[in-house]
């Protein structure tokens, strides 16, 4: 069941990685813009960030596990690959990024580049932005045997 999750989630992955920009979860032009009455009047927000100071797989994933128990959060993901980037979801009402921030206060890890926007629902499917944009995984040319 465990390897039936993994080829699941590897198989979304990929599918994400090759759709055209247009077609992923970046920003859009609601969500991009500076608080407004949209802003205001959304339920949920999602923060895009990169997470620095561990390259421990097993740290990485701690630090996901801690970010998902945080009170308000609907969904957080770090990758397990470099440049470490995290997405999460979490209700405004509930809390907010810098409560979230204390969840993993005792974790050797800061987060950078932190981009934080407005939704009005939770997607079913969340990807950090860096993995969804296809310059952020160069292909590699296949090697000669």
């Amino acid at each position: 069941m465990q390897m039936m999750r993994r080829m699941l989630a590897l198989f979304i992955s990929l599918c994400w990685l090759l759709l055209p920009p247009a077609l992923t979860c970046g920003p859009s032009a609601s969500e991009s813009k500076p608080a407004t009455k949209a802003h205001n009047e959304s339920r949920f927000s999602r923060v895009d960030f990169q997470v620095r100071g561990s390259t421990c797989v097993a740290c990485i994933r701690r630090v996901a596990k801690k970010l998902q128990s945080a009170r308000g959060v609907v969904l957080a993901d770090v990758s397990i690959f470099k440049p470490y980037p995290a997405v999460l979801v979490y209700d405004r009402s509930k809390t907010n990024f810098q409560e979230i921030r204390l969840a993993v206060k005792d974790e050797p890890v800061r987060f950078e580049q932190v981009e934080e926007s407005a939704l009005s629902t939770v997607p079913a499917v969340v990807l950090p932005r860096s993995v969804t944009r296809q310059e952020a995984l160069p292909l590699k040319e296949p090697q000669p045997l």
